[in-house]
């Protein structure tokens, strides 16, 4: 994985630091590994290391900070390079998607939530067919309010569109509508807003329109 020396520092100073700082650097490491994993510069023993982590993190519960948000984003993310961990989250995930759901103080992890499980049943429809009613919920979070992380959500809700693009429900097919009609409210200004290229923001616009037609 490219330079060996970002994996002796790794492995020699960051992982101990954290081991001695657990508390206080939680959200920093987490934060830090998903950017390792978004570039790919992570081998099978530093991804096993990372969930180990993420599963310590999840059976300590809430410390001093509350690293859920960065924990579901990390997951997420090496869940990317290994698709199979997906189930191993999926009943946390939704568990706790169901209690903030309509907490507005949540939006943040709410997101990073949203995203984790409708990444999951993309790329598993069947195993994980039970997150199918919270459709309409898990696209509420569309645009987010942490903008740059806007386009990754719509890559899914792109890949979902296709994937079930012959069995659609009403109350989803209103919550598409209804989350493209948020995003495009901004007008002349989304794309730059949220961080959108212009490709995928047009390609939103298409969308919207299409969907308009035969509401």
């Amino acid at each position: 994985s490219g330079n060996n020396a970002g994996h002796t520092f790794l492995k020699k100073y960051v992982i101990p630091f954290y081991a001695e700082n657990q508390e206080s650097s939680e959200v920093q490491i987490l934060d830090l590994f998903s950017r390792i994993a978004n570039l790919g510069y992570c081998n099978d023993e530093e991804i096993d290391g990372m969930l180990s982590i993420v599963n310590d993190i999840i059976e300590r519960g809430r410390i001093y900070h509350d690293p859920q948000a960065a924990l579901f984003n990390l997951i997420t993310d090496l869940s990317k390079i290994r698709p199979e961990i997906s189930a191993s989250y999926a009943e946390l995930a939704l568990s706790v998607f169901k209690d903030i759901k309509d907490d507005p103080m949540q939006s943040l992890m709410k997101f990073h939530i949203a995203r984790f499980l409708l990444s999951s049943f993309n790329a598993n429809p069947q195993e994980f067919q039970e997150l199918y009613p919270f459709i309409p919920d898990i696209l509420s979070v569309f645009p987010t309010s942490e903008k740059h992380r806007t386009e990754e959500f719509w890559l899914e809700m792109k890949a979902f569109i296709e994937i079930c693009k012959d069995s659609i429900t009403k109350e989803i097919f209103d919550a598409i509508v209804e989350s493209l009609a948020r995003y495009l409210s901004y007008q002349n200004f989304t794309s730059a807003i949220f961080v959108v290229s212009k490709d995928e923001n047009d390609e939103i616009i298409r969308l919207f329109g299409e969907l308009v037609v035969t509401y």
